[in-house]
C-alpha cells in the first residue's frame, strides 16, 4: 500500500502476525478467568508513583547505574512510607 505525500512515495507495513497476538490477547484478557485475573490487579502502586512525583517533586533520579538507581528509589520509597505513617497518626511506641 502506498501513501502519497509531498515529495516521495511511503510504504505502510502492516504486522499481521501482531495484530494476531494482539486479538488471541484481547479474547484471553475478556475471558472469565482472564476478568478473575484482572480484578486481582493492584491499582495502587500507580498512584504511589504519582505522589511520590508530585508531592515530593521528584522528576528524575540524581544517579546513574541500576544499583545506585535501586538504592534512591529504596530511600524515596521508605521516605514516602514514613510520611504516609506519620500523616496517618500511625506511629510506633518504643
Amino acid at each position: 500500500m502506498y501513501y502519497k505525500g509531498k515529495a516521495d512515495r511511503r510504504t505502510i507495513e502492516v504486522n499481521h502476525r501482531n495484530n494476531e497476538l494482539r486479538a488471541m490477547a484481547k479474547v484471553l484478557l475478556t475471558s472469565e478467568e482472564g476478568l478473575k485475573h484482572r480484578s486481582k490487579r493492584p491499582i495502587e502502586p500507580e498512584a504511589v508513583f504519582g505522589q511520590i512525583k508530585d508531592a515530593n517533586n521528584f522528576k528524575r533520579f540524581h544517579y546513574r547505574g541500576k544499583r545506585l538507581v535501586k538504592a534512591e528509589f529504596a530511600t524515596i520509597a521508605v521516605a514516602h512510607n514514613i510520611r504516609k505513617m506519620i500523616s496517618n497518626r500511625y506511629v510506633m511506641q518504643l
